[in-house]
């Protein structure tokens, strides 16, 4: 037999789990929340689309300036890529920090050369962060 005690708040019946739910998530609340924050999703959305395409362009630039062939570029390009993720997320020394972090691991885990994962920071961030 299920214990039916509520303490502190919390669910004791599968029951009591799906009152709990009806209640907190009102289907119409939720719509309209969704409703209303639908043009800042779409906002955030296109802005990443944007800055991640601005991002490979920018990688694939390098590399073709430094002879890389193309045959090389994917580990570039995921690393241009992630680092503009993390141009959107974080700022100042949390991003630079970040960054050297994810060149050496793009040096040691794929090879990519330190030169041009440098070039490719500093084209997206604005700065070469230490390494």
């Amino acid at each position: 037999m299920a214990r039916h005690h509520k303490k502190h708040g919390f669910v004791r019946s599968f029951g009591q789990a799906v009152n709990k739910y009806a209640l907190k998530y009102d289907g119409t609340n939720f719509t309209n929340r969704l409703t209303a924050l639908g043009t800042l999703v779409e906002e955030n959305y296109e802005t990443g689309i944007s800055n991640t395409y601005d991002a490979v362009g920018i990688v694939k630039n390098i590399l073709a300036n430094n002879g890389v062939p193309p045959g090389q570029w994917a580990p570039y390009i995921a690393f241009g890529e992630e680092v503009s993720k993390y141009a959107i997320k974080y700022g100042g020394i949390t991003l630079q920090t970040r960054v050297s972090a994810l060149m050496t691991f793009f040096e040691n885990a794929q090879g990519a050369n330190p030169s041009i994962l440098t070039q490719i920071a500093q084209s997206i961030i604005g700065v070469a962060p230490p390494y």
